[in-house]
């Protein structure tokens, strides 16, 4: 394999700030939004508020068992006789345990401030220019959905954090991790180029003794 082929295309690039960004930096800043919004404070409170709507998307399947788990050793939760039982230890939760999925979920499902669907639906990819709360939310939730699969417009998101105060952070993040990206490339070159060289002296030997030049007590 040429060395050459491990050079990326645009969009080879774009993929891995893309992957980097889905595994690095979204958490963090969703989670930001998520506790800026809903307090860690006044999660317990929040939730017994809602504990209907939680149970209800529970019976439908939006939030799985798991999640429920990490909900219910939230302290100071108080939940329905309906609501399933799958707490499986003492130890506490809070936000900090909440993966991307179950507060997207939260935040559309629970009465915020300035959260509103956006005109294209939760389940659709909004217009670029809606740039609310609700439509990055949306962004964020297709995102994950899609997995590897990368829709074109997810892209143009790169420079956006949910209300635009983490900008600067998310960039900077990003921009460590495909440094790093890159130096193991580089890497990767380098070793990529040894064993060549080292296959190159292999194949060289092979046609020299192949070619009859074998040791007489060898031959």
């Amino acid at each position: 394999m040429a060395v050459s082929s491990l050079k990326l295309t645009v969009e080879e690039k774009k993929y891995w700030k893309f992957c980097m960004l889905n595994i690095r930096v979204v958490p963090d800043a969703l989670r930001m939004y998520f506790d800026g919004l809903i307090p860690p404070t006044g999660l317990a409170t929040t939730i017994n508020q809602n504990s209907t709507t939680i149970v209800n998307l529970v019976n439908r399947r939006v939030i799985n068992s798991a999640q429920l788990d990490t909900l219910q050793r939230i302290p100071g939760t108080i939940w329905p006789p309906r609501c399933p039982t799958v707490a499986s230890g003492p130890n506490a939760s809070s936000s900090s345990d909440f993966d991307v999925t179950l507060m997207v979920c939260l935040l559309r499902n629970v009465p915020l401030p300035g959260i509103y669907q956006p005109a294209s639906g939760w389940d659709n990819l909004p217009i670029p220019s809606d740039t609310s709360p609700g439509a990055h939310l949306s962004r964020i939730a297709i995102t994950f959905c899609n997995g590897g699969h990368c829709p074109n417009a997810i892209m143009e998101i790169l420079h956006c954090d949910l209300d635009g105060s983490q900008n600067g952070v998310i960039i900077s993040c990003l921009m460590t991790e495909i440094e790093a990206v890159k130096r193991d490339l580089i890497l990767v070159e380098v070793d990529l180029q040894r064993t060549e060289l080292q296959l190159e002296n292999v194949q060289s030997d092979f046609h020299f003794y192949k070619d009859g030049h074998l040791p007489k007590n060898i031959s």
